[in-house]
């Protein structure tokens, strides 16, 4: 068997996010027609040139529901939307970007692996800035891995 991989569309607007803020991304459903193996999730963000602070990191949630949306774990929901993290919040993390300043940063991860080993049926990303400042630019991926 041969792997192909597809682009599946992640909507999420973390623009130009503030720093101690959170967005998370429309819901995504994995597609059932073809045998999928893996999601593979990337995230790209570009800081300002100003000192960073805190953490000097950008953290990758991945929210998942188990009965197509219409319940999430934490306090996610379907949209593509500003969220306040819960502390502790019971987000599942999938990839953390360390930030330096004026730099365009990436990070990938599978979605399988950030929850247990199997992929949801229903499920999302939340983009955390903790990087003392506001995101220049951001961008995110996501690339479909299925059997043919």
């Amino acid at each position: 068997m041969a792997t192909t991989y597809t682009t599946q569309t992640i909507t999420i607007t973390p623009g130009s996010l503030t720093t101690g803020s959170a967005r998370e991304s429309a819901s995504v459903t994995t597609d059932t027609a073809q045998n999928v193996n893996d999601y593979r999730i990337t995230v790209k963000v570009t800081m300002p040139n100003i000192a960073l602070t805190g953490s000097k990191a950008v953290f990758v949630w991945v929210k998942t529901s188990d009965d197509a949306g219409t319940t999430w774990d934490g306090n996610g929901t379907s949209s593509d939307a500003a969220i306040t993290l819960d502390s502790p919040h019971q987000f599942p993390l999938g990839c953390v970007l360390p930030c330096t300043i004026n730099v365009a940063r990436a990070a990938s991860f599978s979605l399988k692996a950030a929850c247990g080993g199997s992929i949801p049926a229903t499920w999302g990303i939340i983009i955390e800035n903790q990087t003392g400042q506001t995101f220049s630019s951001s961008a995110v991926t996501c690339k479909e891995e299925y059997n043919t």
